[in-house]
């Protein structure tokens, strides 16, 4: 989980760096810092839809970004590239040299079914996008990365208000000691 988070800002560095100057926040630091680089993408480009993606919200399409991942990584890498459109999905693994490009209107969704999310057997699950000792990676463009966190999110009673607390038990899911977890497979999570 911390080397998720910390490669997760490293790459937030890297794009930010790559399109401003932020040479004047590495000057009178306490301590010498590296300057982030921007990631090198082979100038190769997917589209999602060449590897049986479908933008139409409803279809999953887990599959076809893995598909056109693997083909980027078999070229040595290139751009992804996610057209306008809703493209629901689970995780999604990035690899070397790998820029993910959303194109304006483009909306990758991630499914609020928990089973695609599920590492094996034990209770922890997989980040919407991972990457692992992966370098060049990148996520760029005009789309939007919802994660759907509503359906992900344990809610506590002690920190909303009553009509906030009655619309989250509408959507269902399982209320153990004061707290709602907005999700049915409770069992598989350890939960009750």
């Amino acid at each position: 989980m911390k080397k998720s988070i910390i490669a997760a800002v490293l790459l937030a560095i890297a794009c930010t760096a790559a399109a401003q100057d932020y040479s004047a926040h590495y000057q009178n630091l306490p301590v010498e810092i590296a300057r982030a680089l921007a990631p090198e993408i082979p100038d190769n480009s997917i589209s999602i839809t060449e590897t049986g993606g479908v933008g139409d919200g409803l279809t999953l399409n887990t599959e076809a970004f893995s598909k056109a991942i693997s083909k980027l990584t078999k070229m040595g890498g290139g751009h992804l590239v996610v057209p306008a459109g809703v493209w629901l999905t689970g995780p999604i693994v990035l690899k070397d040299n790998i820029d993910l490009h959303l194109e304006k209107n483009a909306v990758i969704y991630f499914s609020p079914d928990k089973r695609l999310f599920l590492n094996g057997g034990s209770s922890r699950c997989y980040p919407g996008i991972r990457a692992s000792k992966n370098k060049n990676i990148s996520i760029t463009g005009e789309g939007t990365i919802d994660g759907n966190g509503a359906q992900w999110r344990p809610v506590k009673r002690s920190k909303v208000s009553d009509v906030e607390w009655k619309q989250y038990k509408a959507l269902g899911g399982v209320e153990k000691d004061g707290v709602l977890y907005l999700w049915d497979k409770h069992e598989e999570w350890n939960i009750g």
